[in-house]
């Protein structure tokens, strides 16, 4: 059946034609996003680059009980998601296509993503957010895939557009892209995070800001007793793996990150990359530095509670820095900017 008229369905008589359509085979492409769909594909349900694609292995649809979540994998398929692939830092450098892509933003809590969505809420046609880490409560597949295509024209009024929320690399949205895309995040030194975390959370009514307060949490207190409410840098990276794999899947599957101690020189260079024009900004949701008082001593202890952490973000800060040696003059004429707002 043609997409045009499954788009003319309801969600629950597109969902019977899906899953009673056994006529067509279907190439599946990702077998992390499509795990149980593709018989006789074996591989980790993370996408990491040596195990992202189990190409050319086709399923019969209909040979299986579908749960909600393969239903929902076949429309995604069905209208065209799952054949982008993302732009890694040296494609942006040597082999933009002509046409803009659609990016993903990877908002690390904290990490000064509020301020950069601004930005790129000025140059975008759409924004499209996560409720929570779903991408799919909020838009039906048909919507997104829509949303996530490339321009028709330099008119098009809802692309290229932007995904933004607390995901993590394993997300669902990254699969089911029908294009090449753009994927973008900015780091945090850990201390310096985990600060402003409890610094936040001692202004934000809750049961954390009632403990920091009568009980006299100091930030060490704080981390020991509810470290599972400050999400872990690097395992937004790496769910399942260590800070290498981590730091692997931030270069490969990251097409460019910043650093929020450099925040102005990190926009600089991301505009370099996709033609942005440059914008004028204001910081948004900054925590005073005086909402709680924090010693030496304590960030010195930080330090040892997140090596870890710490370790990633190191790294992290090589590659970052030698990159920027390699980001040159901009363009003269960016083939992007003609698409943004």
């Amino acid at each position: 059946m043609e997409p045009e008229r499954l788009a003319e369905m309801g969600d629950a008589a597109r969902r019977r034609v899906v899953e009673t359509a056994t006529e067509d085979i279907v190439t599946a492409r990702y077998c992390g996003l499509f795990a149980g769909l593709q018989a006789g594909c074996s591989g980790s349900p993370r996408m990491q680059p040596d195990n992202l694609r189990c190409a050319d292995r086709k399923f019969q649809p209909g040979s299986w009980q579908m749960t909600e979540d393969d239903s929902q994998a076949r429309e995604i398929l069905q209208y065209g998601g799952g054949q982008g692939r993302v732009y890694r830092f040296d494609d942006l450098l040597l082999d933009p296509e002509p046409v803009a892509p659609p990016m993903i933003f990877i908002h690390v809590p904290k990490a000064a993503g509020s301020t950069l969505k601004s930005v790129f809420m000025k140059n975008y046609k759409f924004r499209a957010d996560s409720r929570g880490n779903d991408f799919f409560s909020r838009y039906t597949p048909h919507e997104l895939i829509n949303l996530a295509g490339a321009p028709r024209s330099e008119d098009d009024r809802v692309r290229p557009a932007f995904f933004a929320g607390h995901i993590n690399l394993d997300n669902r949205i990254f699969g089911a892209m029908p294009v090449r895309f753009v994927a973008v995040t900015l780091l945090r030194e850990p201390i310096e995070r985990v600060i402003s975390h409890y610094r936040f959370n001692s202004t934000q009514p809750s049961a954390i800001q009632d403990a920091i307060r009568n009980e006299g949490l100091s930030v060490i207190d704080y981390c020991r007793k509810f470290g599972h409410s400050v999400t872990s840098q690097y395992r937004m990276f790496a769910p399942d793996g260590d800070i290498d794999v981590a730091l692997r899947r931030l270069q490969t599957e990251v097409s460019f990150f910043g650093l929020q101690s450099q925040f102005e020189r990190s926009v600089q260079a991301l505009c370099r990359l996709l033609g942005l024009p440059t914008t004028p900004y204001k910081p948004l949701n900054r925590t005073p530095a005086g909402a709680a008082d924090v010693t030496q001593d304590e960030a010195a202890e930080l330090r040892s509670l997140l090596t870890d952490e710490v370790a990633f973000y190191d790294s992290a800060t090589e590659v970052y820095r030698e990159r920027l040696t390699r980001i040159g003059e901009p363009l003269a004429e960016h083939p992007w900017t003609r698409f943004y707002s």
